[in-house]
Formats: structure tokens, C-alpha cells, sequence
């Protein structure tokens, strides 16, 4: 499907043969930005502090590392936890993760820490489950699904999205979030807006400057606190220069 929205207006929609305007679509790692949406809504009702130690509960008293790792590192992928992203080595972590492991952030943060944190940029849907985990610690084990469609999908009007979970009741937001292809163009208009939904604010003020600013390890300034950008280096080259 393809939604074309300008000046907060629908005007151009496509759906391929068997697909319904309103059918939800495999966000992929679109949902990873839907997770950083629910961080701003955490910030913006002040229950987190990004640039703090990552409120995850099995992290308190880790003493190799782990438990310097910020919100806000964890967001931009900085964290320098080992974490093989790959699809095609069958050890890699990331297949590891998704289809052996009943806790699947479990696993992602138990990986050991190779880098300073804060040093070096490494694309890790391992990250996007702890995530996952500290936004379920924080609002609890119950209120989880709640807690996203109250705070963040209702307010949008976004009827179609829900999140999948794994085994153990960890919504999976590096990749399993569904929406119609009109409610992912529904994120993407509060992002425009800064986090400002028909004149409410759903996401702390300056958090969507926050996400969107490169992250400086990242090449070509291509990403920034669980969103992909088109921003370029210092010197311009960008993923895509057009």
C-alpha cells in the first residue's frame, strides 16, 4: 500500500489486489519507532529520564557495564552490547532471539558489553527488545497493551495497530507492530506536528528534535533514537542524495 498525505490531508491511496484500506501491514522496523513514540509519551509524563541508567530491572545489579547503559544510548543503538543483526548466519543473534527464545529481551540483554557505551553505533533489534522490557517494568506487566493503546493509539485514532508479544509477555517492537497503512500515515503526522496531536501533546516537548538529530556514530547520518533518517554527514553525503 502507498498513503500520500500533504498538508495533513489524504489525497492519494493505493492498496494492492486483496488488501482493504483499513487492513493492518507488518510495521517491521517501523515499529521500532512506534516504541520510541511510547518512550516520548513516558517522558512527557515525566516517568522516565532519557539520559539516565535504563530502568531494567535485570540490569540493577549487574556490575560489568551493563548497568551504565542510558535510555537514551539504548534508543540510538550506542549501548555496546554484542548483537549479531544478521538473517542469514543461523548463530546469529538475531535468529537466536526471535525463534529460540521464550524472552526474547532476556536474551538480547544478557549479551556482554564490547564497547564503551555512548562510543559506537551498532543497528541491533536485540536494543529495541530491552526497550520493550524496561517500558513493561515501568508500567507493568498488565497494563502493557493498555498503556500503548491508551497513551499513544487512541488519541491518534489508530483503531488497527496492536502489537505481537513473545512467550513471556514482551510486546516484540523491534519488528511486530501491525497498522493500516492510514494509521502508520497517522504516526507519521504527530511526528511532523513535533509530538502535538490536534493541539495536545503526546510526546515530550523537544523529544522528536531529540530522536531526530543523527546520531554522531551512525554513518551518513543515517539514524537517530529509533528512526531511520535521510539527514547526511558533515560533509552532506546522505543515504539517499535526492
Amino acid at each position: 500500500a502507498v498513503v500520500v498525505v500533504h498538508r495533513d490531508r489524504l489525497v492519494a491511496e493505493r492498496t494492492a489486489p486483496g488488501f482493504a484500506p483499513d487492513a493492518p501491514q507488518h510495521g517491521w522496523s517501523m515499529s521500532k519507532t512506534v516504541l520510541a513514540s511510547l518512550f516520548g509519551v513516558l517522558a512527557h509524563a515525566r516517568r522516565i529520564d532519557l539520559g539516565a541508567r535504563a530502568p531494567l530491572a535485570s540490569w540493577r545489579d549487574a556490575s560489568d557495564g551493563r548497568e551504565r547503559i542510558t535510555t537514551e544510548q539504548l534508543l540510538r543503538m550506542t549501548s555496546g552490547l554484542e548483537f549479531t543483526e544478521d538473517y542469514e548466519d543461523p548463530d546469529s543473534d538475531a535468529l537466536a532471539m526471535l525463534f529460540l527464545s521464550d524472552d526474547m529481551a532476556a536474551h538480547a540483554a544478557s549479551r556482554r558489553l564490547i564497547a564503551e557505551p555512548g562510543t559506537r553505533w551498532a543497528y541491533s533489534s536485540g536494543t529495541s527488545l530491552i526497550l520493550a522490557r524496561a517500558l513493561r517494568d515501568i508500567v507493568g506487566d498488565a497494563a502493557i497493551a493498555s498503556f500503548a493503546r491508551d497513551a499513544l493509539f487512541a488519541p491518534l485514532g489508530m483503531r488497527t495497530a496492536r502489537f505481537e508479544f513473545d512467550a513471556s509477555g514482551t510486546p516484540m517492537a523491534s519488528s511486530f507492530v501491525w497498522a493500516s497503512p492510514r494509521d502508520w500515515a497517522r504516526l507519521c503526522l504527530l511526528w511532523r506536528h513535533d509530538g502535538v496531536w490536534n493541539g495536545t501533546r503526546i510526546l515530550a516537548d523537544g523529544f522528536v528534535r531529540l530522536a531526530t538529530t543523527p546520531t554522531p556514530q551512525a554513518p551518513e547520518g543515517r539514524f537517530g533514537a529509533h528512526v531511520w533518517l535521510n539527514a547526511g554527514d558533515a560533509s552532506g553525503v546522505r543515504v539517499f542524495p535526492a
